[in-house]
């Protein structure tokens, strides 16, 4: 009987404005776009008092965020009831229907799930059921004793302290580290969500999206990386007669579009870990921080894109340029534009053409890096590929105009 009648029911058009808001809203909640971000409006900044400190304190960052997703995800269905309960006509439609069942079922229910949480996840302050914790727990159970050889410091460090609570002081002084491999939204992975992350350390590969946090050990799990396909960011599988035909088309396809997804598997038993889309030019930085071997699946290779071939060239260029002699006493910074790469280049007006200008810039930036930025320099303007290397670009600083030769090397004289 009431099910009929609730068929019966047509919405109104103040709760089909109302839903439609609502699920605008919940996306940009779960899937914050660009603007978003930008803005800082994220579930992550706002509550930040709340979070802590993610980098002294890593895995109770990540600890506190997933479950307060878990939180307001379960808030979801209690938040609709109560706009609807609001905004929405009590003597109509749906609301006329559900009444003020709606608002007390969600906030029965989010009260149960909130009981939960608190009493079995957080434990008071302990996190023992936790899912990440119980990962933890399952990591201090696979710790080889102190009477077996350690292969590093860290092993040993972690057979000293064979806990949950050793696993997370490893994984927390590995993250401060600054010899560390790191992909976001915006650097390396495609999805929106902010807190989404892969973090490579000598010890551990971190991984973490919307409300899961997943440690894998590099030290004692027999785990393989394995690239099992690439495909374009439009989802189409990548020839290299397709790939050359796109790219020489459109410049812009040459930066990142081919995309490589990887899989962190179980070498024992097979098993899945952990798969993600990751840009095919960021695979080398990423097979340095590996331990474990990078293979490719069957079938599967890599076609140098325009833009990497292009880098090959762009510095087998600027190597040919008489290079800059540096003292050893002369301590070069870390490259501004990656972060991971020392300072190898200087700018300096060499060529003696009029068109380029005298850059007074300290050096700043690894070659490839201020490569990446000549052809996306290039590229934006429509510059055909063909008169890329002889083509002229602004400095990423002074804005005066540099060419190949303008590219100096930096060489340390031994001590």
């Amino acid at each position: 009987m009431y099910l009929s009648v609730l068929y019966s029911v047509k919405p109104t058009g103040e709760e089909l404005i109302i839903t439609a808001a609502y699920a605008l809203f919940v996306f940009a909640l779960i899937a914050p776009p660009n603007v978003l971000l930008s803005a800082g409006l994220t579930v992550e900044q706002v509550c930040h008092r709340l979070l802590g400190n993610e980098d002294l304190f890593f895995t109770a960052y990540h600890l506190r965020r997933t479950t307060l997703l878990y939180c307001l995800f379960y808030c979801i269905p209690l938040g609709y009831f109560l706009s609807l309960r609001l905004f929405g006509n009590p003597g109509a439609g749906l609301q006329n229907i559900v009444g003020n069942y709606g608002v007390v079922t969600s906030f029965a229910f989010v009260i149960a799930t909130w009981t939960y949480i608190y009493l079995t996840w957080y434990s008071h302050g302990k996190w023992t059921g936790h899912p990440t914790m119980k990962e933890l727990k399952k990591i201090a159970r696979k710790i080889p004793s102190p009477n077996t050889v350690a292969t590093s410091d860290e092993m040993e460090f972690l057979q000293s302290h064979r806990s949950p609570r050793g696993v997370v002081s490893s994984i927390d002084k590995e993250f401060r580290m600054m010899e560390k491999f790191v992909a976001f939204a915006g650097r390396g992975l495609t999805s929106s969500w902010s807190g989404r992350r892969i973090v490579v350390t000598p010890s551990w590969i971190l991984y973490s999206h919307r409300t899961k946090f997943l440690p894998i050990s590099q030290l004692f799990d027999e785990i393989q990386a394995v690239v099992v396909a690439t495909r374009c960011i439009n989802n189409q599988t990548l020839s290299a007669d397709d790939d050359e035909e796109r790219e020489s088309s459109n410049p812009l396809l040459g930066s990142g579009v081919v995309m490589a997804t990887i899989r962190i598997v179980d070498t024992r038993n097979g098993a899945c870990l952990l798969s993600f889309d990751f840009p095919a030019n960021e695979i080398e930085s990423f097979r340095i921080h590996l331990r474990c071997q990078l293979v490719f699946a069957q079938g599967v290779s890599l076609e140098p894109s325009i833009i990497q071939r292009f880098l090959e060239v762009f510095t087998a260029a600027i190597h040919e340029n008489d290079p800059i002699e540096c003292s050893p006493s002369m301590e070069l910074e870390k490259c501004i534009g990656c972060l991971t790469t020392q300072t190898n280049v200087a700018l300096r007006h060499f060529c003696g053409s009029s068109e380029c200008g005298s850059c007074k810039c300290r050096p700043m930036w690894c070659e490839t890096c201020l490569g990446r930025w000549f052809a996306s320099r290039l590229a934006n303007t429509r510059v055909p590929t063909s008169d890329w290397l002889g083509s002229r670009v602004p400095c990423p600083t002074c804005r005066s105009q540099l060419c190949v030769r303008d590219i100096i090397p930096l060489r340390k004289l031994e001590s």
